[in-house]
Formats: structure tokens, sequence, C-alpha cells
């Protein structure tokens, strides 16, 4: 299995997000992938990943570079492509682009994007993308954005193109990806942090049964997972951790904030209406515990989900530097080289 990490965030904590990916990639770990929000309500994003990423490229020669997740409607497509391909040029085919539609309302406000069309939008996004580093020249005439006879420069470095990991929860997520990966438009799915394990088990299976009904056998598809998590020298060490910075970062983030009756439950955002255990976050929807824990739960996604790859975010607000060090230390030296 491969295993990445996201590393702290936000504010000014750029020496010691280089410090972090540089000792990840020195010890064995395999990917590290940034998050991307806007105005956020607790202090663990930097706006623009494509950016950083663009400064660790230099600096590391191994370790996969991806974004976890970027909300794909508040860009240009044409721009992305030629932001995407230099970073890729600048990683020699390191890049990922882990992209969702985005959910929130205040976002689609500040760049004036209408967010009842971002389902739409994203899959057209998406297909001018990845046919703009696929292709050479590329005409295309869509509902938002067309070209004619364009050519992205520089070329990527990855042939036939960057990796495209689809990012999302619900049925129609699924369906698209199974569609696009049918036309090699993009890779795979990438659930992200919040369902929990029954819901990742029975949307795996409703994924398979969709990719065999493009005609892609899904023992074919990489399946990559993002989760949240927490490690430490003991499990009570790990949980009271994570009620301290987990836990109570999901809830300055989710309560009192609206969504629609569909992004409840699902996507765990029963947090913003009370109707949850916090423990029932720790025990389902994140990885906390020891080493032992980590590795156990690990194997239990490569056994059950088939999963390959997987994405641990262990910085949340409040937490140092140090405090980050400490758990990449575990995770480099006890976890990884036991899954």
């Amino acid at each position: 299995m491969r295993l990445g990490f996201s590393p702290i965030q936000g504010d000014h904590h750029y020496d010691e997000l280089i410090e972090e990916v540089q000792y990840a990639e020195q010890n064995g770990l395999d990917s590290v992938f940034l998050q991307e929000h806007h105005e956020a309500e607790v202090d663990q994003y930097w706006s623009d990943p494509l950016t950083v990423l663009s400064g660790i490229a230099p600096v590391t020669s191994e370790i996969d570079l991806g974004t976890a997740i970027l909300l794909l409607p508040l860009y240009d497509p044409v721009r992305l492509a030629e932001r995407g391909a230099i970073l890729d040029g600048l990683s020699d085919g390191r890049f990922i682009l882990g992209a969702a539609v985005g959910y929130r309302p205040r976002e689609f406000d500040l760049y004036e994007v209408d967010r009842d069309r971002r389902g739409t939008m994203y899959e057209e996004y998406l297909t001018l993308v990845s046919r703009l580093w696929s292709e050479e020249r590329v005409t295309f005439d869509g509902e938002f954005r067309s070209v004619e006879e364009f050519r992205c420069t520089p070329r990527p470095a990855s042939s036939p193109r960057p990796r495209i990991w689809v990012g999302g929860y619900h049925d129609v997520v699924l369906d698209r990806t199974a569609r696009l990966r049918s036309k090699g438009l993009v890779d795979c799915w990438f659930p992200g942090t919040q369902p929990d394990r029954e819901g990742l088990a029975a949307r795996r299976d409703t994924f398979d049964e969709m990719l065999e009904g493009q005609g892609v056998p899904s023992d074919e598809v990489d399946q990559p997972l993002f989760r949240d998590g927490i490690i430490a020298e003991t499990t009570e060490e790990a949980v009271e951790l994570a009620h301290e910075h987990l836990v109570s970062g999901y809830e300055k983030q989710y309560k009192g904030r609206g969504h629609e009756e569909s992004e409840r439950g699902d996507l765990g955002h029963d947090v913003i209406h009370e109707d949850y255990d916090p423990q029932d976050l720790v025990e389902d929807r994140f990885i906390v515990g020891d080493p032992d824990d980590w590795i156990e739960e690990l194997r239990s996604y490569e056994d059950v989900l088939d999963v390959n790859h997987v994405v641990t975010r262990i910085y949340f607000e409040g937490m140092s530097h140090g405090d980050m060090m400490d758990q990449l230390e575990l995770l480099c030296t006890e976890v990884a080289p036991n899954v």
C-alpha cells in the first residue's frame, strides 16, 4: 500500500511545510496532498494549493504532489491546464490532480460562480483539462468554455497526462467517474475524509457495478482514499488529541452552517445539527490510535475496499510543527514499513 499525508497548512507555515515534506520523502512516505478552501473557518488551509505545490516540487525528487481536493468549478479550465502542466513539469511527472465540485456557498459567491450549475460545469471543465493535457491540439465547444485548435504549453511531463482523481461521494459522482474513466479522461474515484466505514463499503460496491457497466474491469482501477487521523505513542493519547483538535475542528467548521438535506449523513454533516456522538467520529470516520491501531485500520481498508493508496490528513488547527513531526516519525518508522 502507498501511504501519503497532508502537512501543516495555513498562516505562514511555509518553512515548516517544507521540512515536513522533505522528512516524509526521506523516510518512506509516497505522497503529499494539500487542500483548498477560501475564507476558511479554521486556519488549516491555504487558498491556492497549486502555488504551494510548485514551491515543494524543486526541493523534492520522488514524493507525489497532489490536491485533495481542488475546487474545480472555481477555475478557468484552460488556465488550470497550463498551471497543472507546469507543476507536472517542475516535479518531473509527480502531480496528481484531485478535484471535486465544491459545496460551500460562500466560496462560489466569492468567485461569482453559479453554484447550482457546478456539477455540469465540473464535468465539462474536467473533460477539457484532461484533453488539453493528453492531446496536442484541442477544439472544444462547451456550454461554459470553448477553444479552437488550442495547444497547452508547456506540455506535461506525464504521459499520456497527469493523473486525475475524482473527489466526492454521492451516486452522481460515482457515475461521472465511471463514465469519464471509460473514456480515458480520469483515473479513479477519490473518496474524502468524512464517510464512515459502512458508507464507504456500500459506495465501493456501487462504483464497481458502475465501472463494469461502462465496460471497465473494476480490478484495473486504482482505489485511493483520503482519511483524517491522529497517531500517537498510545491509543489513549491519540483519542485525547483527536477530541482536542480533530473533533473540535469539525464542530468549528460545520456547526451553525446550512447544508442541503442531501449532504447530511452520508458526508458526516450531522455535526451541523448536533445529532452525533463525537466518539463515533473518532471510531468510524477517522484513523485514531497508536501505530498498531493504524496498521490494523489500513489493512482493513485494503482487505475490504481494495484500497492501494491512503492519504492521511494529520494536521489540524492548534497543532504545532513539533506535533506534526512527532506524528510523521511514527508514520514513517512504525506504520509505513508494515502496510
